[in-house]
C-alpha cells in the first residue's frame, strides 16, 4: 500500500522543537523515516492509513503532559490512542 504522507505534513513539525521535547521526553518520539515509524502507524483496520507528522510513545504522564505541550504550543492536531479501536480510524486527526 502506498503511503498518503505528505512534505506539507512533515512541515508541520519544527525539527529544532523535536530535539528540545526529545530532550525532556523517556519515551519514544517517531517520525517519518525512522525505524518502527510504519509499524506504529499500522491499525487493524488496513483501509485506515495515515501518517501523522509525528508519533509520541509515552511511558507515563510526565510524557503525556509533553508531548500534549508540544502540540499546543506548536498549534498541531493531537490525537490520543488508547486500547479502544475505531474502524474508520476516529482517533487519527484529520491532519495526519
Amino acid at each position: 500500500m502506498g503511503h498518503r504522507y505528505t512534505e506539507s505534513v512533515a512541515q508541520l513539525v519544527d525539527p529544532a522543537g523535536v530535539d528540545e521535547l526529545r530532550s525532556r521526553f523517556v519515551g519514544e518520539l517517531l517520525r517519518p523515516g525512522d525505524h518502527g515509524y510504519d509499524d506504529a502507524c499500522q491499525v487493524w483496520n488496513a483501509m485506515v492509513d495515515k501518517r501523522p507528522a509525528l508519533i509520541a510513545r509515552c511511558t507515563g504522564p510526565g510524557d503525556v503532559a509533553a508531548a500534549a505541550q508540544f502540540g499546543r504550543a506548536h498549534e498541531l492536531p493531537i490525537s490520543i490512542r488508547g486500547g479502544a479501536i475505531t474502524w474508520p480510524g476516529w482517533r487519527w486527526p484529520k491532519a495526519a
